[in-house]
């Protein structure tokens, strides 16, 4: 394998905002639009860093089912016709009847276990939701009622809040979330889109799985899956965007000393057995949003030792709509096999497009993986 290119210059360590969240994979290992930890961002910036003076709300809608109760039976009304169940079977009405519950056939399907919910699903399938796994019922909008149940699929297990699947559907596929996240059926395989976010809203309360989230809003407009509190709840723990895969849980804790902004970059890394690099200066490139000189505080650690505060970076406002500064870096560490920054203050009249570090002997990627 050759040589990798030592790098005597500026590298690109926080780019392509807003920064998706990544805590679960190794923080040298992050692409430049991801960040192990971020609190009081903006979401809605794109192409930006910028912080948000409020925790923000989500842009998605809740789930649209027509319910009708019927002889103390709650049906939904799919593909023409009522679908209920009880216990573990599932009710099917006959074609066209919404105001009685007439029988299609033998007007039921026995599920392995209790059903927690149906939903449409892939233009004319229904998802038949139980509390250990999921059915999807295939040609449910076939009007003489001949229709194909799917095999149990145990890897599409949904949880329940408040009597209500966290689940919906995005672009006619199951989404749910459970304790291990949230997930989305493709109609061949499962696929985990939180798997690089863990907990974030607090110690025990989860951002993207069911011991924070419990309800699924979405925004069919913009393709992001907006994960609240509950099924009629305005406040956001997580947004998942599916055009980009990015995850953002940018709430605005400010609990003991935490500042209301915090972003972190990737950690730049090389192998320990070799000599280290050293970085001496920051730049960033800013765009102005508002009136008024700016601003920034900032850290940078190197190694694992401590967070170092270095000195507030102020910015004059020139006459054009963009800035670049550059500041140097008083860490008395610099020279290291590690080196991370953190942007602690973030005034909202700026938005930041790159931060790069100029840095000599650094070897990118260099660390065994």
């Amino acid at each position: 394998m050759p040589p990798a290119n030592i790098v005597n210059g500026w590298t690109v360590v926080g780019d392509q905002f807003p920064p998706s969240l990544n805590n679960v994979d190794d923080p040298s290992r992050l692409e430049v639009f991801e960040s192990p930890y971020v609190n009081g961002a903006n979401w809605t910036t794109d192409g930006f860093l910028a912080s948000s003076t409020q925790a923000q709300i989500g842009t998605g809608t809740a789930l649209d089912q027509t319910k009708k109760t019927l002889g103390g039976v709650v049906y939904y009304w799919y593909y023409g016709r009522l679908w209920g169940w009880s216990g573990t079977t599932l009710l099917i009405g006959e074609f066209g009847v919404d105001d009685i519950f007439l029988k299609q056939g033998t007007g039921k399907m026995v599920s392995e276990d209790t059903i927690i919910g149906v939903q449409a699903c892939f233009g004319n399938a229904l998802w038949v939701m139980t509390a250990t796994g999921s059915y999807i019922l295939k040609n449910a909008d076939d009007r003489s009622g001949v229709f194909e149940l799917g095999q149990f699929l145990q890897d599409i297990q949904v949880k329940v809040f408040q009597a209500v699947p966290i689940a919906s559907t995005m672009d006619g596929m199951p989404v749910w979330t459970n304790y291990y996240g949230t997930y989305i059926y493709d109609g061949s395989k499962v696929i985990q889109l939180s798997r690089k976010a863990k907990i974030q809203y607090s110690s025990s309360v989860g951002a993207f799985d069911s011991s924070g989230v419990g309800g699924i809003f979405i925004d069919y407009n913009r393709k992001k899956i907006d994960l609240r509190t509950s099924s009629t709840s305005e406040a956001t723990h997580g947004v998942i965007d599916m055009e980009t895969g990015k995850l953002f849980s940018y709430l605005r804790r400010t609990a003991g000393d935490e500042p209301a902004f915090e972003y972190r970059t990737p950690v730049l890394m090389q192998e320990p057995s070799g000599a280290p690099f050293t970085v001496d200066t920051i730049a960033l490139v800013i765009k102005w949003y508002g009136p008024g000189d700016t601003t920034i505080n900032w850290a940078t650690r190197a190694e694992e030792e401590d967070w170092f505060i270095e000195n507030e970076i102020y910015i004059h406002r020139p006459g054009n709509e963009y800035t670049r500064i550059e500041k140097e870096i008083n860490n008395p560490s610099r020279s290291a096999h590690k080196f991370q920054i953190a942007i602690t203050g973030l005034e909202s009249n700026i938005w930041i497009k790159t931060i790069m570090l100029n840095v000599t002997n650094y070897v990118p990627f260099s660390f065994a993986s």
